[in-house]
């Protein structure tokens, strides 16, 4: 019998039979199974069990998950939503340099991004150098983006995400979220027109259609029905039809925030007496989904009411009814002359004194001969 090292080897007589450490490990891996023994896997070898990994010490590493939600959702046709990106290190060490890459979808155009994302093209980063998620613990980015107003509604909005780390070993992620997008808007009539009109007179009707958004209105159709015992439809503008006693106006697509204003004219019919009231109403319809009906109707009423007759050219003038007043008393007259000026130069007035004349003045004695000489004496 050939001998070798992954045989048994016959013992000798009398003895028990035994078998080399080889043989026995190679019996294991091809059978797989022996009773009251677990499976062998590569990690159950010399060197590469848990003892092993945990010896070594340099197993430890990050490892990345990402998940995206949006608000609303559905999204709403030419309104804004906000994507929220969430990375979370579910690791046992720290992810360092960590980015997110974001892929929007063609049906979407970004918004204000925070300052640690920037775009280029359709594609979002945010983070890079110096962004650290720590083990345990999770970052979050925000991209806020604006539907296409001109979507379909039911459309599909696809957005794709990824993370990565620049740390060893990182476990990067990627996610995909699916949102349907719907049209909403709201799309209102005013109807403007007179007052009053004389019985042989015309109505101008003014309607002004305006999509106030935030999505498309698609078909959009006017009807201005009238009263034919009251009014004749004489002629309406643009894409009007005034073929009979219901005016139609089919305006198609309108945009946000655009408006549409068209005109119709009727005539009175002159056998309606004075005080006859003439309603009309029109109403806008639109195959648009709407927030509201409430302003998709407008109403106006015109009173019919007789002219004056213009005046005639043959008439004379009105005379004035009553002829100016004449004063009842003459303006008082004054009972005393005015003061005189008290100016010094001037003349002398009443509480003033008159100076002396050269003649009133008082004279002074004459000397006597004896005034004024000394006596001599011997």
């Amino acid at each position: 019998m050939v001998r070798g090292p992954n045989v048994f080897r016959r013992p000798p007589r009398g003895g028990r039979r035994r078998a080399t450490g080889a043989a026995v490990a190679a019996c294991l891996l091809s059978v797989g199974t022996v009773t009251g023994a677990a499976t062998a896997t590569p990690a159950d070898r010399p060197g590469e069990g848990p003892g092993a990994r945990q010896a070594e010490g340099s197993a430890r590493s990050p490892r990345l998950d990402i998940t995206k939600t949006v608000t609303p959702n559905p999204m709403t046709v030419g309104a804004e939503a906000e994507y929220v990106i969430t990375v979370t290190n579910t690791g046992d060490t720290d992810a360092e340099d960590v980015v997110v890459t974001d892929q929007l979808d063609s049906g979407v155009r970004v918004g204000e991004l925070p300052a640690d994302c920037s775009v280029d093209g359709r594609t979002v980063t945010c983070g890079g150098a110096g962004t650290t998620v720590p083990a345990g613990e999770s970052v979050r980015f925000t991209v806020p983006v604006t539907t296409d107003p001109g979507l379909a509604d039911g459309t599909n909005i696809v957005n794709t995400a990824g993370v990565d780390s620049s740390t060893p070993g990182t476990s990067g992620d990627s996610t995909r979220l699916v949102s349907q997008a719907r049209t909403l808007t709201n799309v209102e009539i005013t109807k403007e027109g007179p007052a009053t009109v004389s019985p042989d007179g015309t109505i101008t009707y003014t309607l002004t259609t305006t999509n106030h958004g935030p999505s498309d209105a698609v078909d959009v159709t006017l009807h201005d029905a009238t009263n034919g015992q009251l009014t004749t439809v004489e002629s309406a503008s643009g894409v009007c039809d005034s073929g009979g006693l219901t005016v139609t106006c089919p305006l198609g697509t309108l945009r946000p925030g655009r408006s549409e204003v068209v005109t119709i004219t009727v005539s009175v019919n002159p056998d309606l007496p004075a005080g006859t009231v003439i309603p009309n109403c029109a109403e806008m319809y639109t195959g648009t989904r709407q927030t509201t009906t409430e302003d998709d109707r407008s109403c106006v009423e015109t009173e019919v009411t007789p002219t004056e007759p213009p005046p005639d050219p043959t008439d004379p003038p009105p005379e004035p009814s009553d002829p100016p007043p004449e004063p009842s008393e003459p303006p008082p007259e004054p009972t005393d002359p005015p003061p005189e000026p008290t100016d010094s130069n001037g003349p002398p007035t009443d509480t003033q004194e008159p100076k002396p004349g050269p003649d009133e003045l008082p004279q002074a004695p004459e000397p006597s001969p004896s005034e004024g000489h000394l006596p001599v004496t011997g």
